[in-house]
C-alpha cells in the first residue's frame, strides 16, 4: 500500500467495519484521527489514519472505551492490540444495577448496538421497548449525540431496508409513526432560542415523510439555532414566501422519498431562484441522487446530520466575522 494514498470515508468504513457515523464522532469528539480535506471539502484519510482506525476498532470491540484509548500513540495502540489478541477470555465487567434493565444504554457496547436493538424492537412492533431504548440512549449520550449517532443512522437503515424489501412496509410505517411521535414530543420540549440564527426546514412538494425533517429541526436547536419547521410537502412558492417573511440565515430542504419524476429537481431549482442570497442546505436519505444538481444551483448537499452540523457551524463562524 502506497503511504501517500488517500482514502474516502466510505472506503475506510468498509475496511475497518466502523460506521461512518462512528468515524465522525471519534474524529470530532476524541480527535482519534485528523484527516485532510479534498478541494470539495470531503474527508481524505491517510494510510496511517486507516491503520490507526483499524486498531481502535479492534480495541473498542474488545471492550475498551474510545475515550480512554483515542489519545494513545500508535505504538501504544499496537501494544494494546497485541494484548487484546493474546487474551482468549473476554473481560467481564462487574454487574451493575443497570444490568437488570435490558434496554439501558449501559448495556450497549456503542451506538451500533443501540441501533440494532431499535431495529429488533421495530421488527417486533414493540413501541414501549423502542421508546425505552431511545430514552436511555438520550440519558447516556445527550440529545445531540442521540440524533447524530443513533436516530439518523437508524432512519437511514430503515429506509434502505424498505427500498430492498417491500414486505417490510408495515414495520417501517410503524417505526415512522413511533419516531414521529417521540421526536414531536421532544420538539415541543426543546423551545427555540431567541438569539440564535434562524433555520427554516421543510420537505418539498410530494415529500410527506417528515421524520428526517423533525430530526433536522431538533438537531438545529441542539446547536443553538432558532429552527422553524414549516411542515412537509411545501411547494417552492410557499418556501420562498416563508423565507421573505422570516429572513432566515439558512434553509434546509429534506428529501426522504425517492421519486421517478422530475418534481423534486424542478422544485429545488425554483427555490434556489427565489432565495438566491440565502444558503440552501439539502439532505435526507433520498437526496444523494440530487447531489450534482444541488451543487450546480449553488446549494450545499449534506449526507447526514454530522455533515449538516459542520455546515451550520461554518455558517455561524462566517456570521460572526
Amino acid at each position: 500500500m502506497d503511504d501517500n494514498q488517500k482514502f474516502s470515508m466510505k472506503f475506510v468504513a468498509q475496511q475497518t467495519g466502523l460506521t461512518t457515523h462512528a468515524i465522525r464522532v471519534w474524529e470530532k469528539r476524541y480527535a482519534a484521527v485528523v484527516p485532510t480535506r479534498s478541494p470539495s471539502n470531503r474527508r481524505l484519510y491517510s494510510v496511517g489514519d486507516l491503520r490507526r482506525l483499524k486498531k481502535l476498532a479492534k480495541i473498542t470491540q474488545a471492550g475498551h472505551s474510545i475515550g480512554q484509548v483515542a489519545k494513545l500513540s500508535d505504538l501504544e495502540l499496537e501494544e494494546l492490540c497485541k494484548h487484546v489478541s493474546s487474551s482468549s477470555e473476554p473481560k467481564r465487567r462487574p454487574k451493575k444495577i443497570a444490568d437488570n434493565n435490558p434496554y439501558t444504554t449501559e448495556h450497549f457496547s456503542g451506538s451500533e448496538s443501540c441501533i440494532r436493538s431499535c431495529v429488533d424492537a421495530i421488527n417486533q412492533m414493540n413501541a414501549r421497548k423502542l421508546s425505552d431504548l431511545l430514552q436511555d440512549a438520550e440519558n447516556s449520550l445527550g440529545l445531540t449525540e442521540l440524533l447524530v449517532s443513533v436516530l439518523d443512522p437508524l432512519i437511514t437503515r430503515l429506509s434502505a431496508t424498505k427500498d430492498r424489501d417491500s414486505a417490510l412496509t408495515a414495520c417501517n410505517s410503524f417505526a415512522n409513526s413511533i419516531l414521529r411521535s417521540l421526536l414531536s414530543r421532544k420538539f415541543t420540549e426543546k423551545n427555540p432560542g431567541q438569539s440564535g440564527q434562524l433555520l427554516l426546514i421543510t420537505t418539498p412538494t410530494g415529500q410527506w415523510e417528515e421524520v428526517g425533517a423533525i430530526l433536522t429541526d431538533l438537531f438545529g436547536r441542539s446547536l443553538g439555532w432558532r429552527s422553524l419547521y414549516l411542515g412537509p410537502d411545501l411547494p417552492a412558492d410557499e418556501i420562498i414566501l416563508a423565507a421573505a417573511q422570516n429572513i432566515p440565515s439558512a434553509i434546509s430542504i429534506v428529501i426522504a422519498e425517492h421519486r421517478a419524476d422530475n418534481t423534486v429537481a424542478e422544485e429545488l431549482i425554483k427555490i434556489r431562484d427565489g432565495v438566491k442570497n440565502i444558503p440552501l442546505l439539502v439532505g435526507g436519505h433520498a437526496s444523494s441522487g440530487y447531489a450534482k444538481l444541488i451543487r450546480d444551483i449553488g446549494g450545499r448537499h449534506f449526507f447526514d446530520l454530522s455533515h449538516l452540523g459542520e455546515e451550520l457551524l461554518l455558517l455561524n463562524s462566517r456570521e460572526s466575522l
